[in-house]
């Protein structure tokens, strides 16, 4: 399942760099994003297994949680959500985990492993399998995708090669696979992950642990490269929506391009200050990583009319 690779000649223009997007926000399952392309590896761990049930946990902005509920459903699997968040469906993404049937619970941020765990019991005592999945579908398999994802883009790029990978980046996830794919088939690629949510310290510590465990699965030799993990857009954590944020999401979408203010508006608005102050040096080859969110942009749309 290909995603495109896209050119936007008018922001090329204005940040004065060579730009090129990969739009995993069209990745064609379970209303695709990111997310979507992680469950698929996912999945597959889990029928391996012999699961047939699913529990895992988000907010109510989370496209994991989505991707689980809808691919839950697309299987014929209960599934189990542990969200950590107001219910309030006037959020896409929460409306489409009610819509696909999943059970939801709502519990404050401190109770969701001890609801995860009661969920998993609650799962084995009606005599089904459950497949447990940390919030953000951050497990190796996810990661995996992420690698192979790589792979899919090298095909698509040719004879160009970018100087810098600029993504949005939570659970850490889709940077461990991007980072470990591009170190072993574009080894002069930076690959700079754009926070939503966690400070750099515990990122990058996340993420460099993610490295070591996705080496060890693929067989590959020990990490090569520094983790690049910038906290600067996060303001009040995830979710935080502000001004300069709103303003660049609207710039860009005069060039038909699409982001939320959730998720890629934070990558984008870093993308547009790190060619404004010259830290991606101008004519640069860059590719954006669009990894989906679209639906978080609609449940603020009072902010951008």
């Amino acid at each position: 399942m290909k995603t495109p690779v896209e050119d936007y000649q008018e922001i090329k223009k204005l940040l004065n760099i060579n730009l090129k997007v990969k739009k995993d926000a069209f990745f064609p399952y379970a209303g695709g994003g990111s997310k979507a392309r992680k469950i698929k590896y996912i999945l597959k761990d889990a029928e391996k297994k012999g699961s047939n049930a699913l529990v895992s946990a988000g907010s109510a902005n989370s496209n994991h949680a989505r991707v689980v509920a809808l691919a839950g459903a697309h299987k014929g699997w209960p599934v189990k959500l542990i969200i950590h968040d107001t219910e309030d469906y006037s959020n896409g993404n929460l409306l489409l985990m009610k819509m696909a049937g999943a059970d939801i619970n709502f519990v404050n941020h401190a109770g969701v492993s001890k609801a995860m765990d009661e969920g998993m019991e609650v799962f084995n005592e009606k005599g089904f399998s459950p497949y447990y999945i940390w919030g953000g579908g951050h497990n190796v398999y996810g990661m995996q995708a992420y690698y192979e994802a790589v792979l899919e883009v090298k095909k698509q790029l040719q004879y160009w090669e970018p100087d810098y990978v600029i993504h949005a980046s939570g659970t850490g996830g889709t940077q461990v696979g991007l980072h470990v794919g591009f170190e072993e088939h574009f080894p002069n690629t930076k690959v700079i992950g754009i926070s939503v949510a966690r400070e750099k310290d515990r990122g990058t510590k996340v993420i460099e642990e993610g490295i070591h465990d996705l080496r060890k699965l693929l067989g590959l030799e020990s990490q090569k490269k520094e983790v690049i993990f910038l906290d600067k857009w996060i303001k009040d954590g995830y979710g935080s929506v502000y001004p300069k944020l709103i303003e660049i999401i609207k710039e860009a979408a005069k060039f038909g391009f699409i982001t939320d203010p959730v998720y890629t508006g934070k990558a984008l608005l870093a993308l547009f200050e790190m060619c404004k102050e010259e830290h991606i040096e101008p004519g640069s080859n860059v590719l954006f990583w669009h990894t989906g969110g679209l639906i978080n942009l609609f449940k603020e749309h009072q902010r951008f009319l």
